[in-house]
């Protein structure tokens, strides 16, 4: 069989297509800045309802829950009691787990493994274990058409813009001093949370003891 020619070879094995930024910006790209403004507005309100609704409710966390690919962000609130009901759970599976592994009963994992992924936890693992994991719903029709899009490369960071606007959003809610209605536990926690590659993040600190070196943002924010 004769060996085919490079014109027949392109037609039946064509390049494959890449993407260029270019590309990306003819995307109909969403309106990062009116999200942010819009987010920074719920937010805000989101606070004062909770504070107005939950006045003797001492919280230990908020946070801003990205479902981007669904063009949801969820706006979030623990309370100290469900944060530490969740850290003792989490304390006790891994006791039980490592007892198990002691004594022979579980032989997939080693003992290394379990002791290294049973790492000291205060507060839950994911905004969906809060308490009021879903007390307010925006959702982004443009970023659900964005994200979809077939011509959205693979490799592009779907994170990297949202988490930035939330990011971004942050800095103007502290700056408003909102968080300051809510009855805060101490420390207490700020937090970003996304249904990609990253999980639950601190993202500031807030409420430190009186007895600590500073009761401020966390050092670079």
């Amino acid at each position: 069989m004769p060996r085919a020619t490079i014109e027949e070879f392109a037609i039946n094995f064509p390049t494959p297509k890449t993407h260029s930024y270019f590309e990306i910006s003819m995307l109909q790209e969403p309106d990062w800045s009116h999200s942010k403004n819009r987010i920074i507005e719920h937010a805000h309100a989101a606070v004062v309802d909770f504070a107005d609704q939950h006045p003797d409710v001492e919280c230990s966390a908020f946070a801003l829950a990205a479902d981007f690919l669904y063009g949801d962000l969820f706006i979030c609130f623990d309370t100290i009691e469900n944060s530490l009901r969740e850290a003792r759970r989490h304390a006790l599976d891994s006791a039980t787990e490592l007892s198990r592994v002691v004594r022979g009963e579980i032989v997939r994992n080693s003992l290394v493994d379990v002791i290294k992924k049973n790492n000291v936890r205060m507060h839950c693992s994911s905004s969906s274990e809060f308490a009021f994991p879903r007390y307010r719903l925006l959702h982004f029709t443009e970023w659900e058409a964005f994200f979809g899009d077939d011509d959205l490369p693979e490799e592009y960071d779907c994170n990297e813009p949202v988490i930035r606007l939330l990011v971004d959003a942050y800095d103007k809610l502290l700056d408003s001093r909102v968080f300051n209605r809510l009855k805060l536990s101490s420390p207490f926690y700020l937090c970003l949370d996304s249904a990609g590659e990253l999980k639950l993040s601190v993202i500031h600190i807030l409420n430190w003891p009186m007895n600590s070196e500073s009761n401020a943002r966390v050092p670079g924010r």
